[in-house]
């Protein structure tokens, strides 16, 4: 403290005077911190506000900074969308003709090609040629039949609960249970060896032929099997009343009404036989098609259904049913017997 005042009451030894005033000024300063130091902690406080206003701009500034960033990267994204979207549109305008002219050839190949598979996983077994109109053993799923109507074997309330028919019911969808149910609503029941007609929705056939097979019992076989017969009957009669080229028909009853299955084929035989020979010209040009998925029915109806096809000869002898295999064999072997005698 004696050095500053020595200074400042001896001005002549600072002849500047810019130096005298910082002089003066430094004397203040250091004075107040030394006497005053209420005021010393004040300038403190202020400083501290000073820095803290300092820190919230340069947050302010921070955050302005990003919101410009983000705005610009918004204004870009905004911008590559609306000339993405203008290139596609005219891209689109230039391919959209032969976009849909191809789809158009392979929805039909799709078309074409589904045809294919349905003949190659169907597997006929036999086929009868009787009075123009033919009879013909087919293994095969009966919702994947490409017919005019499939039969289906129901119980008389048309509920459709487990086998071939709850297969179809699914496959059909609801518009044949509608049927079913207002079928129902309307007659209570169907009665056994009765037949009715629904739309086979959406499978490939046109029409649903729900009939009623006879649960077969030994104390009342011989009804059951006048039954099974009324059956068929129905199915055949509803074919020519539709109108239907070709109906694929499952083993009636044989399943869990447990029909025997060589009498349900003796019973198939001898009724088509009949109806046909009833209805020649009506019949000609149809196709009865016996259709059932498995080798066990399939195979006994190949087998067997031939022997109820016969032709009277002039000569007033019956030649049994041949089918074309076994006609074509006996052709190849009689060629090779006329050329081993030649």
């Amino acid at each position: 403290l004696n050095a500053i005042i020595r200074k400042v009451e001896n001005p002549s030894k600072n002849a500047n005077v810019e130096k005298y005033e910082k002089a003066m000024e430094d004397f203040k300063e250091e004075l107040g911190h030394l006497f005053f130091p209420e005021q010393q902690e004040e300038d403190k406080k202020e400083l501290e506000e000073i820095e803290k206003e300092k820190d919230l701009l340069k947050a302010d500034i921070e955050a302005y900074n990003k919101a410009v960033k983000r705005y610009n990267k918004n204004l870009d994204k905004e911008m590559e969308d609306k000339t993405s979207t203008i290139y596609k549109s005219q891209v689109l305008s230039q391919i959209l003709p032969v976009y849909e002219q191809y789809a158009e050839e392979a929805c039909t190949i799709r078309s074409k090609c589904k045809g294919i598979k349905a003949s190659l996983q169907t597997a006929d077994k036999l086929t009868i040629e009787y009075k123009a109109c033919k009879v013909i053993v087919r293994k095969n799923d009966l919702i994947e039949e490409h017919v005019d109507a499939v039969v289906n074997p129901a119980n008389e309330y048309l509920s459709h609960g487990a086998g071939a028919a709850r297969a179809i019911e699914q496959a059909a969808g609801k518009a044949l249970s509608k049927e079913c149910k207002q079928y129902i609503k309307a007659n209570t029941s169907l009665p056994t060896g009765s037949a009715m007609v629904t739309t086979a929705g959406n499978m490939p056939s046109q029409y649903v032929i729900h009939v009623v097979g006879p649960k077969y019992k030994e104390e009342t076989k011989e009804q059951d099997e006048k039954l099974l017969k009324r059956a068929v009957l129905s199915v055949l009669e509803i074919m020519l009343e539709k109108d239907l080229n070709s109906v694929s028909i499952p083993a009636i009853s044989t399943g869990i009404f447990h029909f025997p299955l060589y009498k349900c084929i003796k019973i198939f035989g001898k009724t088509i036989r009949k109806f046909v020979d009833a209805n020649e010209e009506a019949m000609a040009g149809r196709h009865i098609i016996l259709c059932n998925l498995d080798n066990e029915t399939t195979d006994p109806f190949a087998a067997a259904i031939g022997q109820f096809f016969v032709v009277k000869q002039k000569s007033g002898k019956e030649e049994k049913f041949e089918s074309k295999k076994k006609r074509k064999h006996r052709e190849e072997k009689s060629e090779e017997d006329e050329e081993s005698e030649n």
